[in-house]
């Protein structure tokens, strides 16, 4: 006689003599149908991520954006090392990173100079953590990890930059000294990229153009603007996933007033990114027949063109616009160009410092991840980088009602090559987007281990 002492299953009784068994029936949580549930800690799985994302100010103004996320990513491959019980599943896009990270390895060759390994270091631990992220949120099911807490760490990180960076419009001169900027040893502290990485800026006041930009919680402007970019569709995801309504009135109250900011910012590449996600939700819902998601994304559209036109928001744009001011992006990327012509296979391995005109004495390769990827390893590793969100796009193709939002992000990923860096915030919001994708697919992460079948006497069924 044969019964299974599994948590999972239930005691069904055919004969007084005879105990059968059978699976327990599934349970549809999330979304999506998973099997029975086990024991989860009440720890959250996964909490340095959701932390480090929904709390990012907090890494900011600790002065430690230089090695929170590298932290993230050891804690991350800790947990999967213990719950390596079954094979990890990742998506088969995930090859060509890793054919990324295997090149820019390889350009560590051509660094020359401790500065510049230093800034090799940083960025390929950042590469790394990103790969961590991705292969680590495809792996948790949504009973481990529901879709809510994506979407809740999607909506703080929103709401601090909208916040912060509005405190930054109004006190752009205010610089907060953090405790590492305090701690850091003063052979260190002259270093320009440690230095940056733990001040805490509030925001930058840009005399070129007359106006003033925000910074907070991120290191640059740029950076703001970038993440962003990459957070607007994001919250706009999060909206359907919320748990709550006040959460979810929130997060549109916040959606609705990031309009002022974003305008003036002056950030043109954000203004591109956000155009760009509205225009693809539109024609992707479009496509899919999802007639909510089109109605959504032409209200938002029509909204926001209503409080710029009927606002003086529209004299920030109009003067923006005619003040170009391209010439020190334009010599950057000429110059990002030729050491590329220079060294076309393995690149520098970082950034370099070249003398031109025009330059505000910025290093080559810093405005612009296209330009850092082709100046730090070569066109192989730019061509890497790109497959392999072509490659993840093509893969989360079929996504259809609000995860268009979120397949909408990994498109201005790549929008904002020429204009912004992607790391940290961008890249790891980007592998985030791409596993939310995959899981209104019906990746469901780490398979059930199967159960066996009840071995049934054939005696037992005749009597």
């Amino acid at each position: 006689m044969w019964t299974d002492p599994q948590p999972h299953v239930r005691s069904v009784t055919y004969d007084p003599t005879v105990t059968l068994t059978a699976p327990a029936a599934p349970s549809r949580l999330d979304g999506r149908w998973v099997n029975a549930p086990r024991r989860i800690s009440r720890i959250a799985i996964g909490w340095p991520l959701w932390c480090v994302v929904g709390g990012y100010p907090i890494a900011w103004i600790l002065g430690l954006r230089l090695v929170v996320w590298p932290l993230v990513a050891v804690l991350l491959v800790f947990w999967m090392l213990r719950n390596s019980s079954t094979n990890l599943v990742v998506p088969r896009c995930v090859v060509v990173w890793v054919a990324f990270v295997g090149w820019t390895l390889i350009s560590v060759l051509t660094v020359h100079s401790a500065n510049r390994l230093m800034a090799w270091g940083y960025r390929e631990s950042l590469y790394l953590t990103a790969l961590v992220v991705l292969v680590f949120c495809v792996n948790v099911t949504p009973r481990e990890v529901p879709t809510w807490r994506f979407a809740r760490a999607f909506a703080q990180l929103f709401t601090w930059t909208v916040l912060l960076g509005t405190l930054g419009l109004l006190m752009p001169d205010l610089n907060l000294t953090t405790p590492t900027e305090l701690v850091l040893p003063q052979s260190l502290s002259h270093i320009d990229f440690i230095a940056t990485q733990v001040q805490a800026n509030m925001g930058v006041t840009a005399t070129a153009i007359d106006a003033v930009r925000p910074a907070a919680p991120y290191g640059y402007t740029n950076e703001w603007g970038a993440a962003l970019g990459m957070l607007w569709p994001l919250a706009m995801y999060s909206t359907s996933y919320v748990r709550t309504r006040r959460a979810r009135l929130w997060l549109r109250l916040m959606l609705a007033f990031s309009i002022v900011p974003v305008i003036i910012s002056v950030n043109r590449g954000l203004w591109v990114s956000l155009i760009v996600a509205l225009a693809v939700v539109v024609i992707r819902a479009g496509i899919s027949r999802h007639v909510r998601t089109t109605i959504t994304a032409f209200v938002v559209a029509a909204g926001a063109a209503a409080v710029i036109l009927l606002t003086p928001l529209s004299d920030v744009i109009s003067n923006r616009l005619g003040h170009e001011n391209l010439s020190t992006r334009e010599t950057l990327a000429s110059g990002a160009v030729e050491l590329t012509r220079q060294s076309p296979l393995f690149g520098y391995g970082a950034p370099q410092t070249v003398s031109v005109a025009n330059s505000n004495d910025v290093a080559v390769g810093t405005h612009g991840q296209i330009y850092t990827l082709l100046v730090s390893h070569g066109i192989p590793g730019a061509v890497f980088y790109i497959a392999f969100f072509l490659a993840a796009l093509y893969v989360t193709r079929k996504v259809s009602g609000p995860a268009v939002w979120a397949w909408a992000a990994i498109v201005v990923c790549l929008v904002q090559l020429p204009f912004y860096n992607s790391i940290p915030v961008p890249l790891v919001l980007a592998m985030m987007a791409t596993a939310c994708c995959l899981r209104e697919l019906g990746w469901r992460g780490r398979p059930p281990p199967p159960q066996p079948s009840p071995i049934i006497d054939r005696q037992t069924l005749v009597r």
